[in-house]
């Protein structure tokens, strides 16, 4: 994982987020310069929390999603799993009961425990496909 994987977005998650958060805010009347101001946020914030870098922010770290933190979302360690879902403050994670950010170590292996289509058509249609998959599974075990 570095930098560069908080760029790696599924077509649905772009349009999404579109649609969820941005139009939104526009229809909510916020002038177009605190729309760009919080695109650039948390475009900066997606490099950050994506990156190697190591930072130290004491009691912050509750507060404001670290490198760290955010590693131990894209984690396939057995530890890591079903961990660190929130993108902006770990408030909710902690609420949840889904925060895990042990101090002085990084997650070990990166990635997803299932596996994924090789090919790019059918990773795009993977996350639909849930329910085939399971009456496919399903009817193999008949």
């Amino acid at each position: 994982m570095d930098w560069l994987s908080g760029s790696r977005l599924h077509l649905f998650e772009i349009l999404a987020t579109c649609a969820l958060i941005l139009v939104p805010i526009f229809l909510l009347g916020f002038p177009q310069d605190t729309i760009y101001a919080y695109i650039i946020f948390v475009s900066i914030q997606a490099v950050l929390i994506h990156s190697n870098i190591a930072t130290h922010l004491g009691w912050l770290r509750y507060l404001v999603v670290t490198p760290q933190f955010h590693h131990w979302h894209h984690a396939s360690d057995a530890e890591a799993l079903d961990r660190n879902y929130t993108a902006h403050t770990p408030i909710f994670d902690l609420i949840s009961g889904t925060y895990h950010q042990p101090r002085e170590r990084w997650p070990e292996s990166y990635g997803t425990v299932k596996p994924i289509p090789g090919n790019f058509l059918q990773q795009l249609t993977y996350p639909f496909s849930g329910p085939i998959h399971m009456l496919v599974e399903r009817k193999k075990r008949a």
